[in-house]
């Protein structure tokens, strides 16, 4: 995206005397490295989520002075001495979803937290740098019952999997990393997939400093998925804040907004 924006201005431009300095090219290698393959997997999740459910996307902000009183809390309350950003906003989202629907008699079924991660920057040797690839795998953190729901317990339980999964995958080399990611997604079938809920995040990526000729964007915005319990993470043009659009079944949103927990640390984006 970078690179778009610098050949956009360039372009923009025209005969403008203007230097616009362009990025490296990236290279669209990498396919060849790891191949691509159908996977009936992901797409039966998304039918079965799709079909069986009316959901609804909303947008709420967290102030970066809101997220950081959340990681103070964790903080003074666990064994977590730097907890980050986007696990503690996960942990606060996922408390407040177990909430909002317990309000409709939804009893609390154990669900399991799938995130997605990188590891191109864990693979030994490292790929060029300027590779555009989607290299991710995916990270499990199971949450069977009412007490894995205390946000310092959930950001420490999100903590312990990310870095055994990090473990795993640090130094391997690319051919090893089609096999590892395979024995994982056979794990991940093992489990009850309706009780799935997706956490992507999009924070580090410079969305705001991307200018295509018309300035930088005062405003961001991330398509919703469909998928039911699914959140997508992303700076907000705040310093420090986190914007969410989090999809919920179309009976839960209502009591999810008015929560009085997520009301202390976010706000409703009616805009979006």
């Amino acid at each position: 995206m970078t690179y778009w924006a610098a050949i956009a201005r360039k372009s923009f431009q025209g005969g403008s005397t203007v230097e616009v300095p362009l990025p490296s090219s990236p290279k669209l290698i990498g396919a060849s490295l790891l191949p691509p393959k159908h996977d009936p997997f992901y797409s039966q999740l998304f039918e079965l989520e799709i079909q069986r459910h009316t959901t609804i996307a909303k947008r709420f902000d967290f102030h970066g002075s809101m997220i950081d009183q959340l990681m103070a809390l964790v903080s003074s309350k666990s064994n977590v001495k730097n907890p980050t950003r986007v696990e503690v906003v996960t942990a606060l989202l996922n408390r407040c979803i177990v909430n909002a629907a317990k309000k409709n008699n939804d009893p609390l079924r154990p669900f399991i937290l799938f995130m997605p991660f990188t590891i191109q920057n864990l693979l030994n040797p490292l790929l060029p740098h300027k590779l555009v690839e989607n290299y991710l795998t995916f990270f499990l953190v199971p949450i069977p019952d009412e007490g894995d729901l205390e946000i310092p317990t959930l950001v420490s339980n999100i903590q312990k999997e990310k870095i055994n999964y990090f473990r795993k995958y640090k130094g391997i080399n690319i051919n090893q990393t089609i096999s590892t990611i395979s024995n994982d997604t056979e794990d991940f079938k093992q489990n009850n997939l309706a009780n799935t809920r997706l956490t992507t995040s999009l924070c580090g990526y410079q969305f705001y400093d991307m200018d295509f000729g018309f300035g930088k964007p005062e405003k961001v915005s991330i398509g919703a998925m469909l998928i039911k319990y699914s959140m997508v993470l992303f700076d907000s043009p705040c310093k420090g804040g986190i914007d969410v659009v989090i999809t919920l079944e179309e009976e839960v949103m209502p009591n999810f907004e008015i929560d009085e927990e997520l009301n202390t640390f976010t706000s409703l984006d009616p805009s979006y």
